[in-house]
């Protein structure tokens, strides 16, 4: 797919409020991270306030790459000057009003069994959000390709938000035929970034 293809459809995906999968694959090196996130910030129109990109390089478990999500989500969008209740402030006192309810809710419980009910509770506070999930390829011993398909799907379907996978789909060995027939039925879109030189030199030389 060419570079302009390629570019049309991510800022497709950015400007729309759709709960959708966006897949690009492409070999290591082909810029497919730099081109994403060349595009997330150059893009006129987004169309949801909260990001987070995830890579799953040495991720051994769900609740890993859960935490993960929740830890680096951020708020695309500045707050407008004389906008009165920012978007920013919103955000932080919703925040703020969820710790003090976890807090009354773990008050009786084992440090083990608070940690595991806050975890599941941060999770379940996200907002829809564009998460961006790098690396699938090199995810750890503990995390299957499957697992991380089912939790793209539920980020869709149950928390209403935008996902777009970046992995080098060559590089998954035994289990490439075993994606290629799940990621049909998981994304939406799946663009095979491979620009030519050229055009690789576009993204990256201003």
């Amino acid at each position: 797919m060419s570079l302009k293809v390629a570019a049309t459809e991510i800022n497709r995906f950015l400007a729309s409020a759709e709960p959708e999968v966006l897949c690009i694959t492409g070999p290591w090196g082909a810029g497919k991270t730099y081109a994403w996130n060349l595009y997330l910030r150059a893009a006129k129109t987004v169309a949801l306030d909260d990001y987070a990109y995830v890579s799953l390089f040495g991720q051994n478990s769900l609740q890993d790459v859960r935490n993960s999500i929740f830890e680096n989500t951020e708020c695309l969008k500045a707050p407008q000057a004389g906008s009165g209740l920012s978007s920013w402030k919103e955000k932080s006192e919703r925040i703020g009003r969820q710790i003090a309810k976890y807090r009354q809710l773990v008050s009786s419980f084992t440090s083990e069994a608070a940690i595991s009910i806050g975890e599941r509770w941060m999770f379940a506070s996200l907002k829809p959000t564009i998460v961006c999930i790098d690396d699938l390829e090199r995810a750890g011993d503990g995390l299957s390709k499957k697992d991380v398909l089912g939790l793209v799907t539920q980020l869709k379907e149950q928390k209403k938000s935008k996902v777009v996978l970046l992995l080098n789909a060559a590089a998954l060995g035994n289990d490439q035929a075993d994606f290629d027939q799940q990621i049909e039925k998981v994304a939406d879109t799946i663009i095979a970034f491979a620009p030519t030189p050229k055009e690789a030199a576009v993204i990256g030389i201003s």
